[in-house]
């Protein structure tokens, strides 16, 4: 109960973590700094109406040159956002793996399904200490000549360029901004946010619990 964890805080018993942020910088088409925040979970990068396609290009890491794509926008997640919105948008239904199987003359008895799908829907999860951010785009155009064909991945630094007039970022469903057509985004995840944490307290089949256990030097 709350009194109990008030006692947990007074004695010092408790963990602290140092979880690792967005740190998020939009730049106006002529190159000049107009805002900076920070995002301990995820950032949704798309057109204001979802429902519309969101054209933009983009860079992870040391790419040479920017990518250019269509889709409904462009999730980055850090490894704490990582079990969530990102999760249900990577998340495949049981369903949908067996089909594939059974299309590859492959057969599985239940339990052995429910083990895949489990290792294979836990597979993205990091920790939340990784300098990564995962990326997933959403809902992908079938790519015209030039476009780009990337679905999901992750990187240490990326770099989003609107197309659109009506595109936003929006950090952890709090903050959003408008970003004009030529506005660019940088994204790193270096600045730390100690967390006060009661691991104890996390049940072993939550998938926080499973990235700590399985995945924490993933991505490190």
């Amino acid at each position: 109960d709350f009194g109990a964890i008030l006692n947990r805080l007074e004695s010092g018993n408790f963990q602290l973590q140092p979880r690792k942020r967005i740190t998020l910088t939009i730049f106006d088409p002529e190159g000049k700094q107009t805002h900076q925040m920070h995002s301990l979970n995820e950032i949704y990068f798309g057109a204001k109406e979802a429902y519309k396609a969101s054209l933009y290009e983009f860079k992870l890491d040391e790419q040479p040159s920017f990518q250019k794509q269509r889709s409904s926008g462009i999730l980055i997640s850090t490894g704490s956002g990582c079990t969530g919105w990102i999760n249900n948008t990577v998340w495949l239904a049981k369903e949908d793996i067996a089909r594939v199987l059974a299309h590859a003359g492959v057969l599985l008895n239940g339990m052995e399904l429910e083990k895949l799908v489990s290792d294979i829907n836990h597979n993205h999860l990091f920790a939340p200490t990784s300098n990564y951010m995962e990326v997933v785009v959403r809902e992908a155009v079938a790519p015209r000549p030039g476009d780009s064909t990337f679905h999901h991945s992750w990187a240490k630094q990326i770099s989003l360029r609107s197309k659109g007039n009506d595109m936003m970022v929006v950090a952890d469903g709090l903050w959003e901004q408008p970003v004009g057509y030529g506005g660019e985004i940088h994204l790193e995840a270096v600045t730390s946010l100690p967390c006060i944490e009661f691991p104890d307290l996390i049940p072993s089949h939550h998938p926080y619990r499973l990235a700590l256990r399985d995945y924490q030097s993933r991505r490190e």
